[in-house]
């Protein structure tokens, strides 16, 4: 868990606490799915150019997803697992 949790002000309400740790976990989800992804792209041998290419995307998008800059979209995610013959599921 993030240390960012127990920063949580006295009197906030249950339901906001609960979407700041959802929001934590898929935060955490998403870098780690990042890391992963970003060593697949350098096991195949991809340069950023060739797996944007392959995406349909702007180099500069797949940079900043990769850099954790920018947070792609859960369609972006499974578009970019794909084009790495990966597999997301989510539960």
């Amino acid at each position: 868990m993030s240390a960012a949790l127990l920063a949580i002000e006295p009197g906030t309400d249950r339901a906001a606490i609960d979407r700041r740790c959802v929001l934590l976990a898929i935060r955490d989800e998403c870098r780690e799915l990042r890391r992963l992804l970003v060593a697949k792209r350098k096991d195949a041998g991809l340069s950023l150019a060739q797996l944007a290419g392959q995406m349909g995307v702007a180099e500069q998008a797949v940079a900043e997803w990769e850099s954790g800059t920018k947070h792609p979209s859960l369609p972006a995610f499974l578009l970019w697992a794909r084009a790495l013959d990966r597999e997301v599921v989510v539960r």
